[in-house]
């Protein structure tokens, strides 16, 4: 569930000739992230400019359950009304302004961005046009799926099968740093309800779907004469040599998902505090 919200300048006088230009590029914002199937747009009820007005949209919006906000500012906002909103919101923020030169819209976003870093509150900053710039648009939707996944880990529980195996100090989650950086908890399953749980479902389920995984499998061969279906294998051709990542990360295990997800992988490390090693 996604969102949008328009910030405006605070002197009605002004708010009130720039009204149309705000809600213009409020429809661009709005077309675009439209575009992505996996996102959609709560409109806010009104522009905001002023400090309850930004508090009110704020809370509109987390009552709403939105994982991602974008702050439409193609004018100089004042950038306090943008600090008390993403305060409220305690989630990341994408600050978006139009290249127009006729407008101060990017003075609006630098404002707001330099009035979160100040308190150590995360935003991102995007100048222009999503709907005629693939780069943008790209950034836009990268930005909305990082967030969600921010927004999503927090208050779920990450189950924990058996011990440590086979001594792998990096397979070890610590509950309190994964509860302070994620908002993520930990709980431990005993190792034996797999097995408990195996013994109740139907065998010839278990043999269909044996059969569906080997269809696919044609190597390597001697690793898959090994397998069985209590101890299947599955396997992946990757266009990189398996040295480059063992060099690099000290890990034995790879876990993956297809499509291309580097730019939303890159900005919730951003967002997290992260360090991220890329593979080139």
């Amino acid at each position: 569930m996604w969102v949008f919200s328009a910030s405006q300048n605070g002197r009605l006088r002004v708010h009130d000739s720039l009204v149309e230009t705000v809600n213009r590029h409020a429809r661009v914002l709005a077309e675009t992230i439209q575009q992505d199937p996996l996102l959609r747009v709560l409109e806010p009820a009104e522009i905001v400019h002023s400090v309850a007005g930004a508090r009110l949209a704020a809370k509109q919006v987390r009552s709403r359950d939105a994982e991602a906000v974008v702050f439409n500012i193609p004018v100089f906002a004042f950038p306090n009304f943008s600090l008390l909103a993403a305060q409220i919101l305690e989630m990341p923020v994408l600050l978006s302004s139009p290249r127009d030169g006729t407008l101060p819209g990017l003075g609006g976003i630098l404002a707001a961005d330099g009035a979160m870093a100040q308190v150590g509150l995360k935003s991102r900053k995007m100048w222009g046009n999503p709907l005629e710039e693939p780069a943008l648009q790209a950034l836009l939707s990268a930005f909305c799926r990082a967030s969600g996944a921010v927004v999503r880990l927090k208050g779920s529980v990450y189950g924990l099968i058996g011990g440590r195996s086979m001594g792998m100090n990096t397979g070890v989650a610590n509950p309190q740093d994964w509860m302070r950086q994620f908002g993520v908890d930990t709980d431990q399953i005993d190792q034996f309800e797999l097995a408990r749980r195996a013994s109740t479902v139907d065998e010839e389920e278990v043999e269909r779907a044996y059969a569906w995984m080997v269809e696919f499998i044609d190597q390597p061969r001697a690793k898959l004469a090994e397998t069985c279906a209590s101890w299947p294998h599955g396997f992946v051709k990757m266009n990189i040599e398996p040295e480059d990542f063992i060099s690099r990360f000290n890990t034995n295990h790879a876990h993956v998902i297809p499509g291309v997800h580097t730019e939303s992988l890159e900005i919730y490390c951003d967002l997290m505090e992260i360090p991220v090693d890329k593979v080139s």
